[in-house]
């Protein structure tokens, strides 16, 4: 048996999305800005230009670069328990390693070098350090074959009150055919001190 269907539509009907959108867009209410960074030529708490208005988590770099005790160190602007705002110390951007060459008179083959600690790190920092924390590197720079040795000493304090690593080199020049200790002869020593921890 056969059934014979017919299919008729008039209409067509389209299934998606509507024909039309209505976009409203609102930035909303400003917020609070964000955290600057500012630098300032010292301290920030004395040396900020009043032009600046920090607020909370603001950010300060030193670039003062002979300020003894803060340069290069990154300050944030936070509050205290009493809620009086201030900069205060959060870390040292440069590292705790110390370059120079140091020219100066070797005398019966010694010589002392007083290293200030500032050079190297904070004096935080240096807090409870002691001279079994410094890794010293050097080289005496001569144009004859050199031996020479280096003693670190205890952390002193200076007259003026700054603390300093003392560093002894002893040395003694291959001239010929013996060894003879430096005397009275000035000879640069190139330094390179690190922070063992």
């Amino acid at each position: 048996m056969t059934v014979e269907v017919l299919l008729s539509t008039d209409e067509i009907q389209v299934l998606g999305g509507p024909s039309e959108i209505q976009l409203s867009v609102d930035f909303g209410e400003p917020g609070p800005r964000g955290s600057n960074i500012f630098t300032s030529v010292g301290n920030p708490n004395t040396a900020l230009s009043s032009v600046v208005s920090p607020e909370a988590y603001d950010l300060c770099v030193n670039i003062l670069s002979t300020d003894p005790t803060g340069y290069g160190y990154l300050y944030q602007y936070v509050s205290d328990a009493a809620n009086d705002f201030s900069w205060e110390p959060i870390v040292k951007l440069t590292p705790n390693i110390y370059y120079d060459n140091v020219a100066g008179t070797f005398t019966a083959g010694s010589r002392v070098v007083q290293v200030p600690l500032i050079n190297i790190l904070d004096l935080d920092t240096a807090q409870g350090l002691t001279s079994a924390n410094f890794n010293v590197q050097y080289t005496i720079l001569n144009d004859k074959p050199i031996s020479s040795s280096v003693s670190v000493g205890s952390i002193t304090t200076t007259v003026g009150g700054d603390y300093v690593l003392p560093l002894t080199f002893n040395a003694m020049e291959y001239t010929s055919g013996s060894w003879v200790s430096l005397d009275d002869v000035i000879k640069t020593i190139s330094l390179a001190i690190s922070i063992v921890v």
